[in-house]
């Protein structure tokens, strides 16, 4: 038994020691904090406002971090010194200003008597903030001190405050002290919305009193007493509350009688409010005031009635409920109602759309678009074809139109009817984005019918794939349906297998006739590549004038540098005609240009060649502006020669400039000589402005 202390004494002791180390610790970190601060406080309070910042936000980060949970000793001892510090008439104002500041987030009973003081002290920032710190400050005694703030009184914009304080925090026993304040014009709404927040039997009293006075923010105080109760599980209270609130309401609008001076204690917004919060309150009991709403004649309480139900009972259950009182509702209702029926009254949204109405249509249509299954089609496909205000909103929602046997439907009506109907249809299956229906497009795109035809081609732009290419190539060397080559272009850019593309397009080119051989080139020329390059090119030395024409337009529109060889033969051919040269010259001025990835010695190579065989200054006057684009001192050499010449120097002086100013550092000799000779031209006094500037530039 004596052994009995000796065991267990230096268990005891190991933890005294242990606890002794964490409060040394302890005291040491906060020590560490309580110096921070005070380094902190001439930065707080610097002259200039924004040299405050960055103490401001290190502040800031010391008392969110001590407000992390599981922090409580930290944050109760950095509460405690920003407190301390925020009473110290010794720190300047701005500092005790942010100290208070960042109360709202870390203090609790530890700073209620500081912030206390200073809700009673003279400087007016210090006490709005205050004010606002013990608003959000979890210890019973913050609402005394608010309490006992406002029971003296003051300025009305100070009690306003205090009024809403005591509000947020739901004072019970402020009731007495805050109704009396909705008899004052300036502090009606406020007073309103606390006692609304309160929502005491005697706030609500003090309300209702209010309310029927025509007081301002009472019914909307009402209003949030009553979502007060939901939120505190209070349902029977909310539900008794808001009923009042409604058939008040619903008599004060019936009774426009009201006595003299008094304003109508109600409004279509209270109401809604009401009528929601009653159904979400008790749903059981709710259909017959939904019903009364709708049916009642007012506009503004169809939407409100509308939410009620969906809160009362879900949207699948609000559909339900809805659906068959459509045919007893005014339009405006059936408005409001069509936006929340479901799949399952399917029926009566399609009835709809044949209201007398338009409004009513128009609401049914985007709705079957939203809704509709296969059972709609052929009420969309009826509007959707007659022309009307509303064929464009059917078209609309027959590409949306979802379920079973939908796509069929819609493929079906493509293939028969009248031309009208066909081609509504053809349009909806592009819009559905469905690629299995490519296809049948082909087919229809290939028929005399020229508006089924044009249909079928735009549709197949959009839809057509890799499989559809064939078709539309044969299409094309048909040269009977105009849409067809604009559809070919387009699946075929958007090709995942552009060589096999280009090929299946070249095999067809050997055997098209001139006329259908431009299309064809046109794609290859958007495919790209080796092949393509090879096949146009060799085109371009047709003895026929319109194959030759179609290739060398073709090439002069080739989007890759490739092509600038193809287009140096044609111009270095003395038999080329002129507008062939000219497109050519052009193409490969665009090339130089445009291709900067290219070795610069090809891209000059490229550039000289187009200008031995440029006849005109028009074209000398491109390619100039071409050999500003290459950085290269053989350009620079390239243009200095015609800096000579009369009807070219202007153009040769703006490219030399141009090329000068746009190289790089390494090569500021160049750019010097190249100013230099520009100056030495003495092309016109803006170009040598230029020149100069470069030249005295160090």
């Amino acid at each position: 038994m004596m052994k009995m202390p000796f065991l267990v004494f230096p268990v005891k002791r190991q933890s005294l020691v242990a606890l002794v180390a964490c409060l040394s610790f302890a005291s040491a970190a906060f020590a560490g904090v309580e110096q921070t601060v005070n380094d902190l406080i001439p930065k707080l309070a610097a002259e200039k406002v924004e040299d405050r910042y960055a103490a401001q936000m290190e502040l800031q980060g010391i008392a969110l971090n001590a407000a992390r949970p599981d922090a409580e000793v930290e944050r109760a001892e950095v509460a405690k010194i920003l407190a301390a510090k925020a009473t110290d008439a010794a720190v300047p104002q701005p500092a005790r200003v942010w100290m208070v500041r960042q109360l709202e987030y870390t203090g609790s009973g530890e700073s209620v008597a500081a912030l206390t003081a200073l809700l009673a002290g003279e400087d007016a920032e210090l006490k709005e903030c205050a004010r606002r710190a013990l608003e959000k400050n979890p210890d019973p005694g913050a609402t005394v001190s608010l309490r006992t703030a406002l029971e003296k009184g003051g300025e009305t914009p100070w009690r306003i405050g205090l009024i809403q304080s005591l509000g947020e925090r739901g004072d019970a026993k402020s009731t007495a002290i805050i109704a009396p304040c909705l008899k004052s014009k300036e502090t009606a709404l406020t007073a309103a919305s606390a006692l609304g927040k309160i929502a005491t039997d005697d706030a609500v009293t003090a309300l209702w009193g209010a309310y029927v006075e025509g007081v301002p923010g009472a019914a909307d105080g009402l209003v949030t007493a009553g979502n007060r109760h939901l939120l505190a599980g209070r349902k029977a209270a909310a539900k008794d509350l808001f009923e009042r609130i409604y058939l008040t309401g619903a008599k004060a609008s019936s009774n426009r009688a009201t006595p003299a001076g008094k304003s109508p204690p109600a409004s279509v917004q209270v109401r809604s409010a009401a009528l929601i919060g009653r159904a979400a309150a008790e749903p059981k009991s709710a259909r017959t005031f939904i019903i009364s709403a709708l049916e009642g004649g007012t506009p503004g309480l169809y939407s409100a009635a509308v939410t009620a139900a969906t809160v009362a009972y879900g949207k699948p259950g609000a559909s339900a409920m809805l659906a068959p009182m459509m045919v007893r509702l005014s339009p405006a209702a059936k408005s409001c109602v069509l936006r929340t029926l479901d799949r399952a009254a399917e029926k009566r949204i399609i009835d709809a759309a044949s209201d007398p109405d338009p409004a009513v249509q128009s609401d049914a249509i985007e709705r079957l678009g939203q809704v509709g299954t296969a059972a709609s089609i052929p009420l969309l496909f009826q509007v959707a074809t007659n022309g009307g205000v509303n064929s464009k909103a059917a078209a609309a929602a027959l590409a949306r139109v979802s379920g079973p046997g939908t796509d069929i439907a819609i493929s079906r009506l493509a293939g028969e009817g009248d031309v009208r109907s066909r081609t509504v249809a053809i349009q909806a299956l592009a819009q559905r984005n469905d690629p299995s229906a490519s296809p049948a497009l082909l087919k229809y795109a290939g028929e005399s019918d020229p508006e089924v035809s044009r249909a079928a081609c735009a549709a197949l732009a959009k839809l057509g794939t890799d499989s559809q290419l064939d078709g539309l190539i044969q299409l094309v060397l048909a040269g009977k349906t105009p849409g067809a080559a604009a559809a070919l272009q387009t699946v075929a850019n958007r090709t995942a297998d552009r060589s096999a593309a280009a090929q299946k397009i070249i095999a067809q080119t050997q055997s098209a006739e001139p006329r259908q051989l431009a299309p064809l080139l046109e794609v290859l020329a958007l495919l790209g590549g080796n092949e393509a390059l090879a096949a146009v090119s060799s085109f371009a030395g047709n003895i026929k004038p319109e194959v030759k024409d179609a290739a060398i337009r073709t090439l002069a529109n080739w989007p890759d540098f490739s092509a600038h060889k193809a287009l140096l033969v044609i111009v270095s051919d003395p038999n080329t005609q002129r507008t062939h040269s000219v497109l050519a010259i052009q193409a490969i001025a665009r090339l130089v240009q445009s291709s900067e990835k290219e070795p610069a010695a090809n891209r000059l190579e490229a550039a000289q060649g187009a200008m031995k065989a440029a006849g005109r200054d028009e074209e000398k006057k491109l390619l100039l502006s071409a050999f500003a684009s290459v950085p290269d001192a053989k350009a620079a050499e390239a243009i200095k020669p015609f800096l000579n010449n009369p009807g070219l120097k202007n153009e040769a002086g703006l490219a030399a400039m141009a090329l000068a100013e746009s190289l790089p550092k390494g090569n500021r000799a160049l750019a010097r000589s190249l100013a230099q000779a520009v100056k030495e031209a003495g092309v016109s006094a803006e170009i040598t402005q230029r020149a100069d500037a470069l030249l005295n530039k160090r």
